[in-house]
């Protein structure tokens, strides 16, 4: 498909954030056969069909990988004259969920072996009259734009001229994944509401502004309503009213974290500009809108009336809305989300006998589900963005309980796109960043071999081995005459390994000034890092088990032989007698920071002594007050050496788990957090995700270290 259609767009000399409509009349004369849209644009596209629109979204692709959508149509055409109407959607600026291409939409329409349309030189096309084009807010950094609307302008739209050819792709690929459901409306409840008071400066931006404005909650009953009115949506509407303030205002309560696509109804009695905030928590009864100048919201135009709005260009994720009406009255049917879900089978059939270890798996489940899109997320609300070391727990995760290896696939596949020039892969994909992370993408080859033992998928492997092959290699190349591998001293490297104190690869100035960990400075080239060690090690271990699958043997023995250079050469450098430890770090003669994710790394990659490897795990367990707890993102690696001691630990493993994910219950949590403790942690600003995919780390607990190992209380019912 797509072999005729040529790639098009509007002519116009703005570059970012642009929509674009294109339309091309079809006929169908034969009512029997199915009609077939096939479709791709960069990065986003829209479509309706007579008017009716069509569920789909682009997938995350690069320039030089462009993946096309195939959709049956056949219910919303008619026999005679049809209407296919493409909005096309340019972001135009690389960020860490799109690598920037030119922008562009190429589609066809399909009857059996008849092409109806195609996108042409013909094809006509305008610039998108509600949708604000150009700069505006950005949501953040990693999501880029958020959207200004105008119901008004839509209204009016601009005239149809002919749109301008571009340069095609060499070649196109089906979606690698099934596409996303959209799903209905959730049940939405009204949570807070009265009047507002414009703040002083209206040119803010708009999460800013919203934040900035003065709100007085009011009873339902003050507002008109009620009380026992407050769920959305609602025929008859929901209506708001009262005297006082510059507007009325609402907030209502998805229940639980939620992601989709903001859908809004509701009539205003004139023209009235709509200020939309989103997010994970509340403060205060209000959605924090602007978090460290993040701007968690957006602006819709109304027209007088009814208004009826769906964004369908990115993803928006929380569990609380709030919209501010500049008007003394509003009547409302509907504010929420339409769920955009990753088609999943609960195929696992977890059943935990204790109450709270199956509630931590129930609300893993959903946290984990949240985080699947067109490939795993970090977290939904503020990134969507595809890491490697968060994509490995969520890909263990999702073998187990849902049986799921296409979106595994297609996020592999997605990296090895990204690998740079070094060797090195991008901090995320699809994206261009300006930084990488060395243990992440030592952490992808890990994730590869998994895959392979999972699926027993030679032929990917052999498809991406030469990217596995050049990144191996960019890390050998830094081996020291010591034996063991250097660390990363380039700008553009970024030293992280865990949220924690010196090891997030940030100075010591960053964090509070209680802190008492002894730090590296991240230029100094003379420190050498035991994290980063391990995580090689571990690497090497991934990178010889896929060589001998593919029949690369040479490849597979170098690596074995460097594993044990680099084992014997970090037992001599980094282990402290006087603390009977490992150290995360050595040089200038001295060993310096002590924690526990490093402790972990080296019973994890089979580097600890058979001698030294109960003493160490009893620490880990027990915690040394010395040692740098964990935080939640590597606590995998804690479990697992501790459960390489069979039933020792076993306990105090499921016993932490039930402390840890059942504090964050406690706290009312819907789905699990980034850290533990949750937006309020002061490294995002106190924007910490209350969603992120590396806290569905208790289903690999339940089934590896439950099911697997015969716990009582853990079983499967196929």
């Amino acid at each position: 498909m797509l072999e005729k259609a040529q790639k098009i767009w509007i002519d116009t000399p703005l570059v970012l954030n642009v929509y674009a409509d294109f339309v091309e009349p079809f006929t169908v004369t034969d009512p029997a056969q199915p009609v077939i849209l096939a479709i791709s644009a960069d990065s986003h596209y829209a479509v309706t069909v007579n008017g009716e629109a069509v569920n789909g979204n682009q997938f995350a692709d690069f320039p030089d990988y462009k993946v096309y959508d195939t959709y049956d149509i056949t219910s919303l055409v008619r026999v005679g004259k049809n209407e296919l109407l493409v909005t096309g959607y340019c972001q135009g600026e690389s960020s860490l969920v799109y690598r920037a291409g030119e922008a562009g939409v190429l589609f066809e329409v399909w009857q059996g072996d008849t092409l109806l349309c195609y996108s042409n030189d013909n094809t006509q096309c305008r610039l998108q009259a509600g949708y604000r084009s150009g700069e505006i807010e950005r949501i953040t950094n990693q999501l880029s734009f958020s959207f200004r609307y105008d119901a008004v302008a839509a209204d009016a739209p601009l005239p149809w001229k002919r749109c301008v050819v571009r340069d095609g792709y060499p070649a196109l690929y089906p979606r690698p994944c099934a596409p996303l459901r959209l799903e209905d409306r959730v049940p939405t409840t009204i949570v807070a509401q009265g009047v507002f008071y414009k703040p002083q400066h209206s040119d803010l931006p708009c999460g800013e502004y919203m934040k900035q404005t003065a709100l007085c909650s009011l009873l339902p009953k003050e507002m008109g309503f009620d009380m026992a009115r407050t769920t959305l949506p609602s025929t008859e509407g929901i209506t708001l009213k009262n005297d006082g303030g510059d507007g009325v205002f609402v907030v209502v309560d998805l229940q639980k974290e939620t992601a989709g696509l903001l859908d809004i109804e509701f009539t205003v009695p004139q023209e009235a500009e709509i200020y939309i905030g989103f997010g994970e928590h509340l403060e205060q009864l209000r959605v924090m809108t602007a978090v460290d100048g993040r701007q968690f919201a957006a602006v819709y135009r109304a027209k007088a009336g009814h208004n009826r709005f769906t964004h369908r260009f990115k993803r928006l994720a929380g569990r609380y809305l709030q919209i501010h009406f500049p008007s003394k009255t509003a009547t409302v049917y509907y504010i929420g989300l339409q769920p955009t879900v990753y088609p999943l089978t609960d195929r696992g059939g977890l059943v935990c006998d204790d109450q709270l270890h199956s509630r931590i798996y129930e609300v893993a489940k959903h946290t984990l589900q949240l985080c699947m899109h067109e490939h795993y997320e970090d977290c939904p609300w503020r990134e969507q963005a595809l890491y490697g070391m968060d994509s490995r727990v969520e890909m263990l995760c999702a073998y187990r309980t849902f049986g799921e290896y296409d979106l595994s696939k297609a996020s592999l596949r997605l990296f090895a796109h990204s690998q740079r020039e070094n060797g090195q892969l991008e901090l995320c994909a699809p994206a261009w960043a300006p930084i990488y992370i060395p243990s992440f993408n030592l952490c992808y080859v890990i994730e590869c071999a998994e895959y392979l033992a999972q699926t027993g998928d030679v032929a990917f492997m052999q498809e991406i081995y030469h990217v596995l092959e050049r990144l191996i290699r960019a890390f050998a190349v830094k081996q020291t005459a010591s034996g063991v591998i250097a660390g990363f001293t380039e700008p553009e490297s970024w030293n992280f390994y865990e949220w924690a104190p010196g090891l997030d690869g940030r100075p010591k100035k960053l964090w509070p000034s209680d802190c008492q960990v002894e730090f590296v400075e991240e230029d100094s080239g003379e420190w050498v890092s035991a994290p980063l060690n391990a995580y090689f090690v571990m690497a090497l271990q991934a990178y010889e088990t896929i060589s001998r699958a593919i029949g690369c043997d040479d490849n597979a023995q170098n690596a074995a032989a460097l594993q044990q250079t680099i084992t014997k050469a970090s037992e001599r450098i980094f282990w402290d007698a006087d603390k009977q430890c490992y150290a995360s770090y050595y040089g200038n003669g001295e060993h310096r920071h002590y924690a526990e994710l490093t402790q972990a790394l080296f019973l994890c990659a089979d580097m600890v002594p058979c001698e030294k490897q109960q003493a160490l795990r009893r620490q880990l367990c027990e915690g040394n007050e010395s040692w740098v707890p964990m935080t939640m993102g590597s606590l995998f690696h804690k479990y697992a050496a501790l459960m390489q001691d069979g039933e020792t630990y076993a306990d105090a493993v499921f016993d932490d788990v039930a402390k840890r994910w059942g504090n964050m219950l406690n706290a009312g949590a819907t789905s699990f957090w980034e850290t533990f403790d949750g937006a309020s942690e002061f490294t995002f600003g106190g924007a910490g995700s209350l969603c992120h995919g590396w806290a569905a780390l208790p289903i690999y607990v339940y089934y590896t270290y439950g099911v697997d190992a015969g716990r009582a209380g853990f079983t499967v019912k196929i």
